[in-house]
């Protein structure tokens, strides 16, 4: 399992699909599986994993059955058209459905960053910190740190106010100063908590999944 085995898609709702891990599958009845020592949300599915799941979700076994696409790099976020349908069978409209999907994007964006925190100095600037995720060749433990994965390090910070945007900033490094005046400018002398986003930023789709979290306006 900790190689890449036993691992399996499962739709989550709105669409999404969590990848997961699991150590041990007891058939409990004809068809139907019990998964246990599970490793959830990978591949940066973790959003998908904090949705709550639906019974009777479908579920994949990403085994040697599931083949690429094998996209070509000029196809990526290109609605193309599909014919899809169970292999051996005449390639007719009888065995075969027709599918139009987008492809190839979600596979480029970054990964959330992780442990974001602040820390508000005496003069009331906030200096917020994150760790970046790799989402290529990022196993490697011997190397004083991941390899970058993308063109270059840039991140997308958003605050938010009741729902509504206040601030949008990109920055090149894994932390970021919330100046008091900055703040004042967005909050005034309203108490309230900072809706605080961060993601990084592909050159190839732009902001990747953001990492959002509120913090005490202090």
């Amino acid at each position: 399992m900790l190689n890449g085995g036993n691992t399996a898609l499962v739709a989550a709702p709105g669409g999404g699909w969590e990848i997961l891990q699991y150590l041990n599958a007891e058939e409990t009845e004809p068809d139907q599986w019990r998964l246990t020592g599970l490793l959830r949300g990978q591949c940066g599915t973790e959003q998908e994993a904090r949705t709550p799941g639906q019974a009777g979700a479908a579920f994949i076994l990403l085994d040697d059955a599931v083949a690429p696409a094998e996209l070509k790099a000029y196809e990526t976020g290109l609605e193309l058209t599909w014919r899809v349908g169970a292999s051996g069978e005449d390639f007719s409209d009888q065995h075969f459905s027709v599918t139009t999907r987008v492809g190839g994007l979600r596979a480029l964006q970054p990964l959330e960053p992780v442990h974001v925190k602040s820390q508000t100095d005496s003069t009331g600037d906030m200096h917020v910190s994150w760790i970046r995720r790799g989402r290529i060749d990022a196993d490697n433990w011997l190397a004083p740190d991941i390899p970058l994965g993308e063109d270059r390090e840039a991140y997308r910070i958003e605050i938010r106010r009741d729902g509504g945007m206040v601030r949008s900033v990109d920055c090149d490094q894994t932390n970021w100063t919330y100046s008091v005046a900055d703040r004042l400018a967005d909050f005034g002398d309203v108490q309230a908590e900072i809706d605080f986003s961060v993601a990084m930023i592909s050159a190839a789709v732009g902001p990747g999944r953001a990492t959002r979290i509120a913090f005490p306006l202090k």
